[in-house]
């Protein structure tokens, strides 16, 4: 099996977990496994686990609770996506922003595994201050 020329999506930075309720599961992360919570954004909690992030977010529908999914790392966002596009890759919708830290954006596009299962590519983008 050959690489997909000089692609390698294997840094898992942060894994998803479809959830019914985000406060509930708030309350589950911080207190039961005692997991550092990061940030939330609207429709998204993030919490650290020992340098691998845990995002919950709402079930679309009944059929996504049973689902999971992985966020690989990529420098730069845009340039993976279009080498995996060029490869076969069938991306779900263009890279977008999803919030915007003191110092950085993170930047996500998913893609589609052949079972339909969502894989992701994130990249946090610094920001560059004007001088």
């Amino acid at each position: 099996m050959d690489k997909s020329d000089g692609i390698s999506l294997s840094q898992i930075e942060q894994i998803g977990i479809i959830v019914q309720e985000l406060e509930e599961a708030i309350g589950f992360c911080l207190y039961k496994p005692g997991w550092r919570f990061l940030f939330q954004v609207p429709e998204m909690i993030f919490f650290d686990c020992q340098d691998v992030g845990l995002l919950g977010t709402p079930a679309v529908s009944s059929s996504d609770i049973d689902t999971s999914v992985m966020y690989f790392k990529v420098e730069e966002i845009h340039s993976p996506d279009e080498a995996l596009k060029d490869n076969g890759v069938r991306f779900v919708r263009e890279p977008h922003l999803i919030t915007r830290a003191k110092d950085n954006e993170l930047w996500i596009d998913f893609f589609q595994n052949p079972y339909e299962n969502l894989l992701t590519i994130m990249s946090e983008i610094p920001l560059t201050t004007e001088e």
